[in-house]
């Protein structure tokens, strides 16, 4: 398991680790989790890995967005 808070520099471990899955959250620095997983998913060999979102931002245009950019699930982080 790998953690990062810093979205380049996560686009770059992925390149070198190859996870079988990656958690992305929507209220990542710039480039942020929608535009990470875009990004990711134009890699070579990132087809088939599985992205995950978990984000409090649970709004249908966030949703749609994650799923259109290529993750394979959302969930929504439950607050209080």
């Amino acid at each position: 398991v790998k953690t990062l808070a810093d979205s380049q520099k996560a686009l770059k471990l992925a390149g070198e680790f190859h996870p079988d899955l990656i958690i992305l959250d929507i209220m990542m620095p710039a480039p942020n989790g929608i535009e990470l997983c875009r990004q990711l998913r134009a890699l070579e060999g990132f087809e088939n890995t599985y992205i995950f979102f978990l984000t409090a931002r649970s709004e249908n245009y966030y949703v749609q967005a994650a799923l259109d950019t290529g993750g394979d699930d959302f969930i929504e982080k439950v607050v209080g």
